[in-house]
């Protein structure tokens, strides 16, 4: 199961105040209310009824469908018995719901959300289901041996990786560069071969935000989210730079990118279509930012669940 941040899924597809939503099979409960978005178990700990099919809020609590007890949201601080479910760090910001599971880190990913938010314009892309785990789907980012082969770009670097803790609540950041033609992304979009310099920040497991740098820079952010089958669901949501005017660029050139990123990750699934369900990991010399990465999951195992 996992654990950290996962994105429980963009605001319009979970309306209301009182939500039921499942992630990686395990029954969530999300409410809105004046504080913004809370998440909590969505088993009732009486008869395990799913609380947010039904239940009914009622202040500090919630009826439950089933029997009609009163659950306290959150654990009580003052010790006092009675049924309660556990509540759990989330975040809705950019018609995003994200929840952090278990006691996986925070890596710093709530202030690099809000941090974007404030000079970026979020835009939802697409959402796609994956026969893969979470996990596998944000590796890709780390490893550029496959940009050749399964994107045509040839040139790209190894990634450096930048140093951090097996413990330390940080993200794990790689940097790298590779060359491709201009697009029409690009200021200039004639196909002269271009360098890009490229930085990815995983989160969690399953949440990642990667950069294209230079003449004309955009963010990304990838969050897979399990399923019960072992699956998961990808959102793409792009990160643009505001105009100096506040708007974005010509929505022409927003579309093509939205469609390039979505035909890449339709290659990927390709791949991944027909890989086995415990697929090897014997790492040759250059990928020592998959490895990276495998170490980072490693920090959220045990903490709630693996990846």
């Amino acid at each position: 199961m996992a654990s950290g941040w996962v994105l429980a899924g963009f605001s319009d597809e979970l309306p209301g105040a009182v939500i039921d939503v499942e992630i990686g099979g395990r029954p969530l409960l999300l409410i809105r209310d004046e504080g913004g978005l809370r998440a909590f178990d969505g088993v009732c700990p009486h008869r395990g009824a799913r609380l947010g099919r039904g239940g009914r809020r009622a202040g500090d609590r919630i009826v439950c469908p089933f029997h009609g007890h009163r659950i306290r949201l959150g654990a009580p601080t003052d010790g006092a018995a009675g049924l309660h479910v556990d509540e759990y760090p989330a975040l809705e910001i950019g018609e995003m719901a994200f929840v952090r599971l278990g006691a996986g880190p925070d890596c710093g990913f709530a202030d690099a959300i809000t941090d974007l938010k404030t000079d970026h314009v979020f835009v939802h892309g697409f959402t796609m289901p994956l026969p893969v785990a979470p996990a596998l789907v944000i590796e890709n980012a780390f490893d550029t041996a496959h940009f050749g082969p399964v994107h045509g770009v040839p040139h790209a670097s190894r990634l450096e990786v930048e140093p951090f803790g097996h413990t330390a609540d940080a993200p794990l950041s790689a940097r790298g560069r590779f060359r491709a033609a201009a697009s029409r992304w690009d200021p200039e979009p004639d196909g002269t071969p271009i360098t890009i310099d490229y930085h990815a920040r995983a989160f969690a497991p399953g949440v990642i935000v990667s950069s294209q740098l230079g003449g004309s820079p955009y963010h990304f952010l990838v969050a897979a989210t399990p399923d019960r089958t072992g699956g998961c669901t990808a959102r793409v949501v792009l990160m643009l730079p505001r105009q100096p005017n506040g708007s974005l660029p010509p929505a022409d050139r927003v579309e093509w990118l939205l469609a390039a990123m979505e035909s890449q990750l339709t290659a990927d699934r390709v791949i991944w279509e027909g890989l086995p369900p415990d697929p090897p990991r014997r790492l040759q010399a250059g990928e020592e930012a998959v490895a990276a990465f495998w170490a980072f999951c490693d920090r959220f195992t045990g903490a709630g669940g693996g990846s």
